[in-house]
């Protein structure tokens, strides 16, 4: 795995940012995963000025456009959902409340998340953004938390180019 100690965010820390592992299996169609087990939850509410609501003290990994030099942890789903990922955790967070998903099996090398997933970049109302899209075909996953467990599904949305 490839380190990017030069390039990771810090979250600050707050109470209750234990994580619980999660078990995963992946299925042969699409990027459906079938959770079973727990996370945890964050219930710090507070927002910063930048927009990130870093409150789990954690490293996020920074993904960078190789096609710019736009650089950002924020990754959208389909719904435009926010996730990152904790770079020493490597776990997924769930950036609305901060949430951690899976820790121990969410690793980034580049732009490549488990080998199945891949953060692709595209622009949407004038804004680059990143995407969470499936390796194979390219398209924008929806990524649902439901309680302690997380749903990952494909969809047949491209990385919007404007």
């Amino acid at each position: 795995m490839e380190k990017r100690e030069d390039r990771v965010m810090t979250r600050k820390a707050s109470s209750g940012s234990a994580g619980l592992v999660i078990g995963v299996i992946l299925t042969a169609a699409g990027c459906a995963l079938i959770p079973a087990g727990g996370g945890n939850t964050n219930d710090n509410t507070d927002d910063n000025t930048n927009g990130n609501d870093n409150t789990s003290g954690a490293k996020l990994v920074v993904f960078d456009d190789p096609d710019s030099d736009f650089e950002t942890s924020d990754v959208r789903d389909v719904e435009g959902e926010i996730v990152q990922f904790d770079e020493e955790a490597q776990a997924l967070i769930w950036a609305e409340d901060g949430a951690s998903f899976e820790p121990g099996t969410w690793v980034a090398n580049g732009n490549l998340l488990r080998g199945v997933f891949e953060v692709r970049f595209g622009t949407e109302a004038g804004e680059r953004r990143a995407y969470f899209t499936e390796e194979s075909n390219g398209f924008i996953c929806n990524i649902e938390p439901a309680g302690t467990s997380l749903s990952i599904s494909g969809t047949t949305v491209p990385v919007p180019q404007e």
